[in-house]
Parts: structure tokens; sequence; C-alpha cells
């Protein structure tokens, strides 16, 4: 498993630990360059229009984020 990320949410002390227990691998992209972030962005823009729906039709989120996981 992997986690993409911009090296700055993921920079903790425990991160490594979690990883490390769960046999995850950090690959870290610059911050601030856009072309690396696309991907991130994606993921936001999608699960910003899953919790409006969520909020619309007065559903669980935490389902709804399993059920979107499980595509």
């Amino acid at each position: 498993m992997e986690v993409v990320s911009d090296n700055v949410l993921f920079n903790s002390v425990e991160f490594p630990r979690f990883a490390l227990l769960y046999d995850c691998k950090n690959i870290t992209s610059s911050p601030h360059h856009a072309p690396s972030n696309g991907k991130a962005e994606s993921v936001v823009r999608t699960c910003e229009r899953l919790m409006e729906k969520v909020i619309e039709y007065r559903e669980d989120p935490h389902l709804a984020l399993l059920a979107w996981r499980n595509e």
C-alpha cells in the first residue's frame, strides 16, 4: 500500500511508525508543484462532491466514505 503526500501533513513522529506497522510506503511530492498534486486535487474535488450529496440526502458520511473506498 502507498500513500502519496506533499510531505506536509505526514511529517509527524507518529506517521513513520504507523507506516511501518501497516507496511505502508510514503511517497512524497513537492508541495508547491501543481502537476504532482493533480491527483490530490482530483480526490479532494470528488470527496467534496460526495459530502455535498451526503448533506443533501441526509446520509451517513462514514457509510458514504466506505462505499467510495470500496469502488
